[in-house]
């Protein structure tokens, strides 16, 4: 609802109609009057003169914040563009790894039906390394069966190897790492 108001702006009396806030006119008021005055003091020049001078002055402080908010929209239209091209990666993102816990979901299934039971929670990867140990010390029998071939379905006996060619195998490998040094495992 406007309202009418009589201000005393650096001794000047007038009388505006407005429906900003008492607060506000009177904000606006202290402003007018101190940069008034400011004026008058630093180039004694008439409060006409030193009015038209403020006016002048927040007309051009106006324009600079229309430039900036100007700017300001311009970018707001591009980080629009982002954002929405960020989105859609986002989506992307979600249904790859919605398509690879489904993925997972299968191999863990694989992995775990040999023995009858599904892990309801991923091994870790220390256990996982614990068993993979476990299954290597395990000492290779030439009454060992072999893993299942997918071939012809069946299993055959692993062969013994000669004691003699384990040792020269073995004597091959360790002189493959004593030879490197830290600089050649770059």
């Amino acid at each position: 609802m406007k309202q009418k108001y009589t201000l005393n702006i650096a001794n000047i009396q007038l009388s505006i109609v407005t429906d900003a806030a008492p607060e506000e006119v009177e904000h606006i008021r202290g402003l007018l009057d101190r940069k008034i005055r400011e004026i008058t003091m630093k180039s004694h020049c008439p409060k006409t003169e030193a009015s038209l001078l403020c006016a002048m002055e927040f007309a051009a402080d106006r324009m600079d914040m229309q430039d900036q908010i100007t700017v300001l929209e311009e970018r707001c239209d591009k980080y629009e563009i982002v954002l929405t091209g960020l989105k859609g990666r986002v989506g992307e993102q979600a249904s790859e790894i919605e398509k690879l816990r489904q993925e997972n979901s299968v191999l863990r299934s694989l992995v775990t039906s040999g023995s009858g039971a599904v892990a309801p929670d991923p091994i870790s990867p220390t256990a996982f390394f614990a068993e993979v140990a476990d299954a290597q010390a395990v000492p290779v029998s030439s009454s060992a069966p072999k893993p299942a071939d997918d071939s012809d379905g069946g299993e055959a006996p692993v062969p013994e190897i000669p004691v003699e060619t384990k040792r020269a195998r073995a004597s091959r490998v360790g002189l493959m790492f004593e030879q490197l040094s830290f600089d050649d495992a770059d």
